[in-house]
């Protein structure tokens, strides 16, 4: 019904969609996950901001993957044309392998419909050597 909590600010927002309350300087919430869907609730939500990229090698050319969050595909593409072949891997935080192949100098698409919202890691690999590795957030409709 009602929720307090000792906060730094907070307010409440009105629109044609509804109501919603928000405060700032607590976090305490909790998620209920079920077959039609997942509800977070709480004091406060937390705010999240990623780096979606982990590592690098320096030789490895500049590489673009977007959008990302995605809801259906990731876009591959090389800033400037590779001098090696370079293949992805897209793995789920488990390790499992889920999709790969070669990387075109065009650009190439990662199709993600089939899998569930999560977070996965894209690596790029030179050579069978891994030069690079991101973190792509997969969002439900």
């Amino acid at each position: 019904m009602a929720q307090q909590g000792i906060v730094a600010s907070g307010g409440q927002g009105t629109g044609a969609g509804g109501n919603i309350s928000y405060s700032i300087g607590q976090t305490d919430y909790i998620t209920i996950s079920g077959i039609p869907g997942t509800i977070t609730q709480g004091l406060q939500q937390p705010w999240e901001i990623l780096v979606n990229e982990v590592d690098e090698v320096h030789n490895c050319p500049e590489l673009m993957v977007f959008p990302n969050p995605t809801l259906l595909s990731v876009q591959i593409n090389f800033k400037e044309k590779p001098i090696y072949e370079y293949c992805y891997r897209l793995y789920d935080l488990q390790g499992k392998l889920l999709a790969g192949d070669v990387l075109k100098n065009s650009g190439t698409t990662v199709n993600m419909e089939k899998f569930i919202p999560g977070e996965y890691l894209l690596r790029v690999f030179a050579n069978n050597d891994q030069v690079k590795t991101f973190k792509i957030i997969k969002i439900n409709k």
